[in-house]
């Protein structure tokens, strides 16, 4: 199975607008969205701060368009930059002990970089708590 590749937002969408709105926090939210590449270039703390709002779409939220926004933004920041910071924005999500969090992010993940994804599903695999366990071994059947 190839991994999930997320759709540009639709910008008449009520999640996508909320997005727009989170950006413009930082300059133009319309322009950054048209050009996620734009966020490697802010300040560290304020892309960061992007980048773990990204996070938070892409794996906290329940609802479809949101999980799509977070992961197509991830999906295109520049890749190499955002390898520097992921494992590390992505820690407080993890903290959760949540499995939803570690699905969505090792599916997130596996869209990624599947050196990632293995890494972090091996750490679930080992989890304390059965159902985060579950999710990395399931995860890891999946990669067969």
């Amino acid at each position: 199975m190839k991994p999930y590749i997320a759709n540009k937002p639709h910008p008449d969408n009520s999640y996508t607008k909320n997005l727009i709105a989170f950006l413009d926090r930082y300059g133009q939210g319309e322009k950054l969205l048209a050009d996620l590449t734009l966020i490697a270039q802010l300040p560290e703390n304020k892309a960061n701060e992007i980048v773990s709002y990204f996070l938070e779409l892409a794996c906290q939220t329940q609802a479809a368009s949101n999980i799509n926004n977070g992961r197509y933004c991830l999906q295109n920041l520049p890749w190499e930059w955002l390898m520097q910071r992921i494992e590390i924005l992505s820690e407080p999500l993890l903290a959760l002990d949540d499995e939803w969090e570690y699905r969505r992010l090792l599916e997130l993940y596996s869209s990624l970089d599947k050196t990632l994804a293995v890494k972090l599903a091996n750490r679930a695999n080992v989890h304390p708590d059965p159902a985060i366990k579950e999710a990395g071994g399931d995860f890891l059947e999946y990669l067969g």
